[in-house]
């Protein structure tokens, strides 16, 4: 495994204070990663051809596979596996007890399927319903399910949870296809797409069930790939007209309205050949990451993982990695997205393939912790080690412990006891 650290600038990702980058890569060949819980548990597939089998990833023990692979029963994949913020939970398109793709829930090795469907719901195309994001609780799945033969579209975007079971995310029943890629820390605020009667798909959210598409007029598919925890912040893509080119967007609710914010592209985009997207948003929406395509040209496209922050606007996730002193191995690999961030901030994960050879696929985890002063032991967390550590330098200066600069004394040991407990 591949480590890298680097201490990381007060302000660079937001107005906290952060100590240190960590970069590590998955071993295993082939996985892509889509979705990261705020310890570092990685969720994702395989995206081999022989597999499609859900993953749970840790730094600590490394990769289990979850079972229940729809690529080794129908050569297939749908959806994209999720994780809850505390990583007890993940969603995913599985096979089903009865052998069709269906949308479940796993938890301790149990894996909860999402029936009963609506009772306009049914089979179509080897599939009951697909897995397309999870709440930030873990508790309500959301992604589509199937209506063969209703008025509209056969896919309608879906919710689940086990107490009340399979349900529509709201509004016209009778409307044109829609889906549902994620939802805030409880599922009362879920954004996705609906289809247009004239074909394209509409960025979309519904709060407690009432819909608001958020761009009725976009000439080209656009959608909200994520909600913040918060349920403030809808983020995805837009088509600017001016530009001919689908870039970044958040749309930002202000207590009435859902109000446009653009985050751009970054430089070297081709103007209509590009296409820039959000992918996850952290819990309030100011930490925002995705793929920005240069120039869009399907598998063969040439394009990086970016991060966004207010202070830090588009940033190519290689600039900032460099900039941290982080060796992103650039001369083996290019890096396709940035997939998922944790609710805190403090994990990124994503996608990148060799670029030579067998053009693999292998993913990566990035780390951004907070900066503690105050835990000189290195353990997460201000206690006891510290405190008979910071006795130890007693009187010295230019020691971790002499948080204020004139010899570490009782200044330093009352702040340091004022931050007992788990670092933030």
């Amino acid at each position: 495994m591949h480590l890298s650290r680097a201490l990381l600038c007060a302000s660079l990702l937001s107005t906290t204070a952060y100590g240190e980058v960590t970069f590590h890569w998955i071993d295993e060949i082939g996985v892509g990663a889509f979705d990261v819980s705020n310890d570092g548990v990685v969720t994702g597939n395989w995206l081999t051809t022989e597999s499609a089998e859900t993953i749970r990833w840790t730094v600590e023990d490394g990769l289990t596979n979850l079972g229940r692979d729809t690529g080794a029963a129908f050569g297939l994949a749908a959806g994209t596996p999720n994780i809850s913020d505390d990583g007890t939970r993940i969603s995913a398109t599985i096979v089903s007890s009865d052998n069709w793709m269906i949308g479940a829930i796993w938890e301790d090795g149990v894996w909860t399927e999402t029936l009963p469907l609506p009772p306009d719901g049914g089979r179509l195309d080897f599939s009951y319903s697909s897995a397309w994001g999870l709440s930030g609780d873990g508790q309500m799945l959301v992604g589509l399910y199937w209506r063969p033969g209703q008025p509209g579209g056969d896919a309608h975007a879906f919710k689940f949870d086990e107490v009340n079971g399979g349900a529509s995310v709201g509004g016209d029943p009778n409307a044109e296809s829609s889906r549902a890629n994620g939802a805030n820390y409880d599922g009362s605020v879920v954004g996705g797409w609906e289809r247009a009667p004239f074909g394209t798909w509409l960025p979309t959210v519904w709060v407690n069930g009432v819909k608001t598409i958020l761009e009725p007029d976009t000439l080209v598919n656009c959608e909200v790939e994520a909600v913040s925890g918060d349920g403030l912040v809808a983020a995805g893509n837009y088509y600017d007209p001016a530009l001919q080119t689908r870039i970044a967007v958040r749309w930002v609710f202000d207590g009435a309205d859902w109000n446009r914010d653009v985050l751009g592209y970054l430089p070297g985009t081709a103007l209509g050949l590009g296409h820039v997207w959000v992918e996850d948003v952290n819990h309030d929406g100011t930490l925002c990451v995705g793929y920005n395509r240069f120039v869009d040209n399907g598998p063969f496209s040439i394009g990086t993982g970016f991060l966004w922050t207010p202070e830090l606007g588009m940033t190519d996730v290689l600039d900032f990695l460099a900039d941290n002193g982080v060796d992103f191995e650039s001369e083996t690999y290019d890096v396709l997205a940035l997939t998922g961030v944790s609710a805190d901030g403090s994990a990124i994960c994503g996608i990148a393939r060799e670029n030579s050879g067998g053009f693999g696929y292998r993913s990566f985890l990035i780390r951004v912790l907070p900066d503690c002063p105050w835990d000189l032991d290195g353990d997460g967390s201000v206690g006891s080690g510290d405190l008979a550590l910071i006795i130890g330098f007693w009187g010295q200066t230019d020691v971790p412990g002499d948080f204020n600069g004139d010899g570490v004394g009782s200044d330093d040991l009352a702040e340091l006891i004022g931050n007992w407990g788990p670092c933030p």
